[in-house]
């Protein structure tokens, strides 16, 4: 980092790149060369993290932010607060809260109790008790499919939750003393796939916005939703289960991104993945026919992420069916149904 940052002084030339080449290979080195595949498994995460905070700070000193100190920079990539859950921060967040500390209040007392009642609760349901919301004697593939998909979100969930009381305990959060990382009602009652993708790790997605997004997204957008979702699969290792995942939200995304566009501007409606901030639409969302219709996106993306939730509940285990299986025990429900609204796109 030091090395590139000084030939990009010297020599003005974007050298961030080279950081996430190496971060990406090295990861990529762990994933299909360390032989010890069950230690990697069980600290991927952390390493990921890592190479997160170092690609961020690498695109932060070619913006004229300035070189940190040894002991600086290692209190950055080894802050108690996120090294062990997360989530990403970038070294601004992390200075600002490193000079600023301040008197808690009660209700810091408070949040951190609540938001660590959350995570065990989501653990408990994640363990036990979905098998109990969601009955075993009900004999229904997709009902089956939606349990295992829910017990690895609330798994989500509670690791989302305890990452968020570190943060907390770590002197971060606003002047709520909160610190938001995921919010589970916005994932199980989706309006649309982007608000999953925004909801549910909020830090990462900013990461993955401002370092990613942004930066491919002059070669189109397309190029740039495909292009992000590869670099997050890579950032997780590329594992292939995870990396089907992603590169296929990525997929599904821009045709529902695509579709509900056109229906907005052909029918003068609010129909956009997001909520107009100043909407000037003819049929506003309030409207019941545009709720109805909402509903049936909303409705389709439950049935996306029950699709995509049977894959991330074995990830890791040698021994698991396949991805094939997986998708073919559901008969490729939802890639029949997104080929389907790809195609009224260009109606």
């Amino acid at each position: 980092m030091y090395c590139a940052n000084r030939v990009h002084l010297k020599k003005q030339i974007k050298t961030e790149y080279i950081a996430v080449l190496l971060c990406i290979v090295y990861l990529l080195l762990c994933e299909f060369v360390y032989p010890n595949q069950d230690d990697w498994i069980q600290s991927r995460g952390l390493f990921m993290i890592a190479a997160m905070k170092i690609i961020s700070l690498c695109f932060d000193l070619q913006n004229g932010h300035y070189f940190p100190s040894p002991y600086v920079y290692a209190g950055y990539m080894l802050c108690p607060a996120n090294v062990m859950f997360g989530p990403w921060i970038s070294f601004t967040e992390y200075n600002i809260a490193r000079v600023m500390s301040q008197r808690k209040k009660f209700t810091w007392v408070l949040r951190t109790i609540h938001v660590l009642l959350l995570s065990f609760f989501f653990l408990s349901m994640s363990n036990c008790l979905s098998i109990i919301v969601i009955p075993s004697v009900i004999d229904n593939k997709w009902i089956s499919a939606y349990r295992r998909a829910f017990s690895f979100r609330c798994s989500h969930y509670f690791i989302s939750f305890l990452s968020e009381a570190t943060m907390l305990c770590g002197g971060y959060g606003d002047s709520k003393n909160q610190y938001v990382i995921t919010r589970p009602f916005d994932i199980e009652l989706p309006t649309s796939l982007v608000s999953v993708v925004v909801s549910w790790n909020i830090p990462m997605h900013r990461f993955l916005k401002k370092y990613v997004y942004l930066e491919i997204l002059r070669f189109g957008y397309f190029k740039a939703i495909l292009g992000t979702y590869l670099i997050s699969s890579l950032l997780h290792g590329f594992n292939l289960e995870i990396a089907a995942v992603l590169v296929t939200i990525g997929a599904y995304s821009f045709v529902q991104f695509r579709l509900q566009e056109k229906l907005a501007r052909s029918f003068n409606a609010c129909l956009r993945v997001r909520p107009c901030r100043t909407c000037t639409h003819k049929y506003k969302r309030s409207n019941w026919l545009i709720k109805l219709v909402l509903l049936i996106f909303a409705c389709i993306t439950i049935c996306d992420l029950i699709f995509l939730g049977v894959l991330m509940d074995s990830v890791g285990y040698p021994d698991a069916p396949s991805i094939y299986e997986k998708w073919g025990d559901l008969d490729f429900l939802s890639h029949w149904v997104m080929l389907g609204l790809y195609i009224i796109t260009f109606i």
